[in-house]
């Protein structure tokens, strides 16, 4: 999330804010992935949340992982199964990741995500992509797909956006060494 947020002074200490439904929405709805299974970064559940909300058999497996335990709490409150711990300190082989990460480690998540998940869509702000800092970890780590959302989320709960486009960055085994550019409808 920027820090920008167009003039609100809404700010969470602990880098959260909850993934509105329909940025997953429109990544299913748009890019044939596979059911996601893990979140590393649960927060309350929005994802999760979101996923088991869609048509078909998405999440039907998905679990996550929260730092925090009030957080998980609310997650495990609304029915998800999300324990308590650090996210990156477990494996992520065979997973099919899902994860809004926070920005301020962003890339050790989304490095996590390339490196050891079957598959990984990590949403990220679309400057994201351009840093001389992150050069290396986009040049070793060529996403197979990003798609850009149609609008800005809002992740606050007063429905501001900040002044940030973002995208769905995903990895998968299935690269063929070229990065997809979709718009997400």
């Amino acid at each position: 999330m920027s820090s920008t947020h167009r003039g609100s002074t809404i700010r969470d200490s602990r880098d959260f804010y909850r993934t509105p439904a329909w940025a997953v929405e429109v990544l299913y709805r748009t890019i044939q992935l596979p059911d996601p299974t893990y979140d590393p970064c649960a927060g309350n559940g929005g994802l999760l949340e979101a996923v088991k909300q869609m048509p078909g058999t998405y999440g039907n497996r998905i679990y996550g992982t929260e730092l925090h335990e009030d957080l998980a709490q609310v997650a495990r409150a609304a029915g998800h199964m999300v324990v308590v711990g650090d996210g990156l300190a477990r494996g992520w082989q065979g997973e099919h990741v899902l994860m809004n990460p926070p920005y301020a480690t962003a890339l050790q998540w989304v490095t996590k995500g390339a490196e050891e998940a079957a598959t990984c869509a990590a949403l990220v702000r679309l400057g994201f992509l351009a840093s001389q800092t992150r050069l290396p970890f986009w040049i070793a780590n060529p996403p197979s797909t990003v798609g850009i959302l149609p609008r800005r989320p809002s992740f606050l709960p007063d429905g501001k956006t900040d002044s940030a486009e973002y995208c769905w960055v995903i990895w998968g085994r299935f690269r063929t060494g070229k990065t997809d550019l979709i718009w997400l409808q």
